[in-house]
């Protein structure tokens, strides 16, 4: 079986697949303190709540963005799991090539995103926009033949909302539920509106992925 585990800025998601049957996955916070042996105690607890084994792992691979947590992660799985881990950057041969002067400037996660969209959208020989919303929104662009040219970093619903508050005065930072459709009568709802929507992604991205790019990139990274 294959860990995987995809490490951002606010979340890291793990999750293990057999062939390509994703069988169970989790999602906890990023902590840059945490330690070798805090991720390996987690990551145990999480399988003994699952119907899979963690002696049945024979491959590692990980996804990061964030450099500190990247060395007790690889450290965990070699404690562990006795495994070195797969880390996804430049170099790792991926069916991709990243027109960049310095291809190492590229993270992690974009990479896998644009491998998930070869593998899948690549056979309708058309160009791809890949956008990832998350701490950072990210727009990509990829051409069928398998070149990355590059895109745009924007900043994610949380970080503008959090701008919003404190660069708008008349804007009060209160939460809001998510268990009614986003209206805008007023500036009050207007800004529940943004709420809602961030509500939702984060629930819909916590939910098992059907068909998820980063998830497929994964697999064919294997």
């Amino acid at each position: 079986m294959l860990l995987v585990v995809d490490v951002g800025n606010t979340n890291i998601v793990a999750g293990v697949f057999e062939d390509k049957t994703l069988k169970v996955h989790w999602r906890f916070s990023t902590d840059r303190s945490k330690t070798a042996d805090e991720f390996g105690i987690m990551l145990r607890s999480m399988f003994a709540y699952s119907d899979v084994e963690m002696d049945k792992i024979s491959s590692v691979i990980i996804s990061s963005v964030v450099p500190p947590v990247l060395i007790p992660l690889c450290h965990m799985c070699e404690r562990y799991f006795g495994i070195k881990p797969m880390v996804v950057g430049p170099g790792v041969k991926n069916g991709i090539f990243i027109k960049y002067d310095n291809p190492k400037e590229v993270g992690a996660d974009r990479i896998v995103n644009a491998v998930a969209a070869f593998h899948k959208f690549s056979h309708l020989g058309k160009p791809m926009i890949i956008i990832d919303f998350g701490t950072a929104n990210t727009f990509c662009a990829l051409l069928p033949t398998g070149e990355y040219l590059g895109g745009a970093i924007a900043p994610g619903i949380g970080i503008s909302t959090e701008a919003l508050f404190q660069r708008a005065a008349r804007m009060s930072k209160k939460t809001s539920s998510a268990t009614h459709a986003p209206r805008t009568e007023t500036i009050t709802h207007s800004r529940y509106s943004a709420d809602y929507w961030r509500e939702l992604w984060t629930r819909r991205s916590s939910e098992k992925p059907k068909s998820k790019l980063r998830t497929s990139a994964f697999r064919i990274a294997r």
